[in-house]
């Protein structure tokens, strides 16, 4: 009988089994077992069942051994990932040694240990100090210390691990016999180039328990924690330089990319992935060019990067504007040529100066604003001088017109304040978007200014546009100058009409949205609740390439037709109501503008009243005092007109004199700004000598509007804007004096 199956055999007569069979179960790399067949009955087996049955221990074995095989990538896949993990763990911290608690942890994942203990080197004792151990509960709270000459491994001029198989053969372990029970132990050295920091020493509760796949990952770990400690010993001899910190901070915020000579991504680090929103696995291996730059820059980039690469070009500081997964942002480059592995790269040092680049633009409108802002004021306040006569005259002559029963007349006139309006909304929006019209901040009813104005709206959009009107019930009330609302409201038809030159359909609707702290910090607001106002067409929507500058002044695409003040003027009016406007757009389908209010959380106000039907007048005596001759003309024929007996003075010292002398005059109009005297210091004469006379002052400046709109309440005298309506002047005389 085969010596190799004697013991079965004995098994077999002592069980009364009859037959046997042993089919060797064979790999490619040689035989791993064998396949038993036993009968309690004699049989022979025939050639096809002896074919079949090696067939089948032949596909067991291999079954047996892709089993084995994926155990053991399996445990080598952990093994890795715990080794990442360290990697991660010890990269993040200056000072690895306070790590070691969760790094002899992973260690001891990677290896398969079933004890994991570190001694740190106190080199004032020359000791190796306990100061980590898991999966040895002998050891745990326990002082103990490792004489350093009992470890003849670690060798000061070089340092190497040692492997004890069998530690009952003798080991330097001695002064932990009886604390732990391992049977073998590898130990290795934690040292830099520089010193040895301490001893790791993994233990196995078999003998050998450490193969070379373990020893290889052992010694990988350390590695790392080799590394770990070699680079926290560089940051110690550097912390105290105030450069090398300096930098190091500005080196952490930076992007960092290296490309090689295809204008491939080699190099991509964590602020770059912030900074563009890419992943690592996005990012590396692709052309920047191609991921971050437009069409037209690629090609004059990747020359660059040839150029650069081929010694032909000098690297440098560059700027370029790059596409990120939020968007556009400015990144200042500074490039330098490097070598890694024989090949040559261009590593790329990037700071982010949007910001920077957003306030510089800030700025530079604000400054184009400013000195807009200041030609607006002089021009309007003239403007409005010559608004107030011609508005005045005109309304005066529609009165003669009716009376008379002229129509040809009256509608000629008509066409005069029709135009006379259309100018005085053009100074408005000047003033509005140079910020120096005044505003009246009340609480008002959103939905009741798109309700009130619905009509207006139907006019201005003409026939061949629909108007669909889509109120929120119940919707919040917004602290806001209900003109301007309007004005920005009206601005937005206007623009949906003209996007609509063959008819379409607008719609302007309400809506209460909550922002929160991401859509708030996108639109420039606070978080919280918002009142949403849109106006909606479906005309032929906004080209990419004018969509950044739709909102600057003076820019428009309509020709002589457009003043570029409109949109201007509504993303001034946003801003001053602490708000925001949007827009979404698609090129042949439409567009949607959005105004955004802070909403205030009450519903009840009073509604507006009706409009009289007949203006106002008096039998008063009213002193009228402005150095523009149209305009006292215009005052004057109105209050005339309205039974007022009017005295009128062309500078400070003919009405002083008119004040002194006529002691009938119960009100007095003044102009702001007159050459000798200004109004505001007529209304302190009159305040001392005449504290019975109302003082009504008025200003085509915008500054002086916004100063009487202050002082009005608190020194006590009316106010009026320039252009003056009849119907506007009428009013507020009558209130004034009743008042």
């Amino acid at each position: 009988a085969d010596p190799r199956v004697q013991g079965y055999l004995e098994s077999i007569s002592k069980e009364r089994l009859c037959s046997y069979l042993g089919v060797p179960m064979r790999t490619a790399e040689g035989t791993i077992g064998v396949l038993h067949l036993i009968t309690r009955s004699p049989k022979r087996f025939s050639k096809e069942e002896l074919e079949f049955l090696t067939m089948l221990a032949g596909q067991t074995a291999i079954a047996i051994q892709n089993s084995v095989l994926y155990e053991a990538a399996l445990r080598r896949s952990r093994a890795l990932e715990a080794l990442a993990e360290l990697s991660l763990l010890i990269s993040k911290s200056e000072s690895p040694g306070k790590e070691m608690g969760r790094a002899i942890d992973l260690i001891r994942r990677a290896t398969g240990a079933d004890g994991v203990i570190y001694f740190e080197l106190d080199r004032g004792r020359d000791l190796f100090v306990l100061k980590e151990a898991i999966g040895e509960p002998h050891l745990a709270d326990r002082s103990l210390t490792l004489p350093r000459e009992r470890v003849e491994l670690f060798d000061r001029a070089n340092p190497s691990p040692l492997y004890m198989p069998d530690l009952n053969g003798g080991s330097p372990l001695i002064p932990l016999k009886g604390l732990i029970s391992a049977k073998s132990a590898y130990l290795l050295p934690i040292a830099s180039p520089r010193s040895i920091h301490g001893v790791l020493m993994l233990t196995s509760s078999k003998r050998d328990g450490f193969d070379p796949d373990s020893r290889a990952m052992a010694d990988m770990a350390v590695s790392l924690l080799n590394s770990a400690f070699e680079r926290a010993e560089l940051l110690e001899r550097l912390k105290n330089e105030e450069r090398f910190t300096r930098e190091m901070l500005e080196a952490a915020g930076a992007l960092v990319l290296a490309l090689d000579e295809e204008g491939k991504i080699r190099i991509f680090n964590r602020t770059a992935e912030i900074a563009t929103g890419y992943s690592k696995d996005e990012a590396l291996g692709k052309r920047f060019a191609s991921l971050f730059l437009r069409p037209a820059q690629r090609i004059t980039f990747e020359r660059y990067v040839g150029e650069v690469l081929e010694g032909e070009g000098r690297p440098g500081l560059r700027e370029e504007v790059i596409i990120t997964k939020e968007g556009e942002k400015h990144i200042g480059w500074s490039d330098a040529v490097i070598e890694i592995n024989g090949s040559k790269m261009l590593l790329r040092f990037g700071v982010d100066v949007t910001e920077k680049r957003n306030l510089e633009k800030q700025y530079l409108r604000a400054q184009r604003m400013e000195i807009l802002g200041q030609l607006a004021a002089t021009i309007v306040h003239d403007f409005n001088n010559a608004l107030s006569g011609v508005i005045g005259f005109a309304q005066m002559a529609e009165v003669s017109a009716q009376l008379i029963g002229d129509e040809n007349l009256r509608e000629w006139l008509r066409i005069i304040l029709n135009s006379a309006e259309r100018a005085e909304r053009v100074a408005r929006q000047l003033l509005t978007f140079s910020r120096r019209e005044p505003m009246e901040m009340n609480l008002v009813d959103p939905n009741h200014i798109v309700e009130t104005l619905s009509r207006t709206y139907q006019k201005l959009l003409g026939e061949g546009i629909e108007l669909k009107i889509d109120l929120e019930g119940d919707i919040p009330l917004i602290t806001a100058d209900e003109g301007q609302v309007e004005q920005a409201i009206i601005n937005l038809v206007i623009n949906a009409r003209d996007a609509m030159p063959r008819g379409g359909e607008v719609t302007i609707r309400t809506r209460l949205e909550e922002l929160e702290e991401t859509a708030a910090r996108r639109l420039g607001v606070e978080p919280g609740k918002y009142v949403r106002i849109d106006v909606q067409d479906t005309g032929t929507g906004i080209p990419p390439e004018i969509r950044d500058r739709i909102f600057d002044p003076f820019f428009t695409t309509k020709g002589e037709k457009g003043t570029g003040l409109g949109l201007a003027s509504v993303y001034t009016i946003m801003r001053r109501h602490n708000g925001a406007v949007t827009f979404q757009t698609e090129v042949g389908v439409g567009t949607t503008f959005s105004l955004y209010f802070p909403a205030v959380e009450l519903r009840e106000m009073a509604r507006p009243e009706s409009p009289e039907e007949r203006l106002p007048g008096g039998s008063e005596t009213v002193l009228v005092a402005d150095d523009d001759e149209t305009v006292r003309e215009a005052l004057e024929a109105i209050l005339s007109s309205l039974g007022y007996r009017v005295l009128t003075a062309s500078n400070g010292e003919e009405a002083m004199s008119l004040l002194d002398e006529c002691r009938e005059i119960e009100a007095a109009i003044l102009d702001l700004a007159m050459p000798d005297m200004s109004g505001l210091e007529i209304f302190r004469h009159i305040k001392e000598e005449h504290p019975n006379v109302k003082v009504m002052l008025m200003t085509g400046y915008p500054a002086g509007a916004s100063e009487l709109s202050q002082r009005r309440r608190r020194d006590g005298f009316k106010f009026i804007q320039k252009p003056i309506s009849a119907v506007k002047l009428a009013k507020a005389l009558r209130e004034m004096l009743e008042g």
